[in-house]
């Protein structure tokens, strides 16, 4: 009979071998001069480097603080509600925290981008910007040319079904380099 700490040591021991023959398949069939133009085009990075970085810093310090402060303000006022002595604070208070830990967040984000602008005040969707439609093209119907691969988009000042409608009919998704993704 084998002990636990063995079987454990055992079954570790199988786990990086699997481990080791994935990461050895991914060397040894991918196809890297693909990866490379895909992701490691040095033009590119060239031409958007400084730019990229600067303005991405900007807006991550800038979400970060503003997201920091306000969550720190609300937190505040929900900690001394929930210890208020006036039951309808409490109640308020819990119901929300027990709400937003029970939700995922991801659908608060959602909710909270999308859903409330548009349910008060007849704010537009999303807020006035334009609406991007966008797909990646093997170039046609019956193409297997890589090289004919196209990004493809459309711009909308106002949210539209039908402009998305004939956008779709367009480019369909049997149209894209991986159809059967989905």
């Amino acid at each position: 009979m084998v002990s636990r700490r063995k079987r454990a040591r055992i079954v570790r021991g199988e786990q990086y071998g699997v481990f080791a023959l994935v990461l050895l398949l991914i060397v040894v069939f991918a196809d890297w001069g693909e990866i490379r133009r895909a992701f490691l085009d040095v033009t590119v990075i060239k031409e958007i480097f400084p730019e990229v970085v600067t303005t991405y810093l900007v807006n991550t310090v800038l979400y970060t603080v503003a997201a920091f402060a306000f969550g720190l303000a609300l937190g505040l006022v929900l900690a001394l509600m929930r210890l208020s002595s006036v039951p309808p604070y409490r109640w308020v208070a819990n119901i929300y925290i027990e709400f937003f830990r029970g939700v995922p967040a991801l659908l608060v984000i959602i909710a909270f981008g999308f859903g409330i602008p548009l349910a008060f005040g007849g704010a537009t969707f999303p807020g006035g910007a334009h609406v991007a439609f966008s797909h990646w093209s093997k170039g046609g119907a019956e193409e297997t040319d890589t090289t004919k691969q196209v990004g493809v988009w459309q711009y909308c000042s106002d949210v539209s079904g039908e402009a998305l409608d004939s956008f779709m009919q367009e480019y369909p998704y049997t149209d894209s380099p991986e159809p059967n993704a989905i």
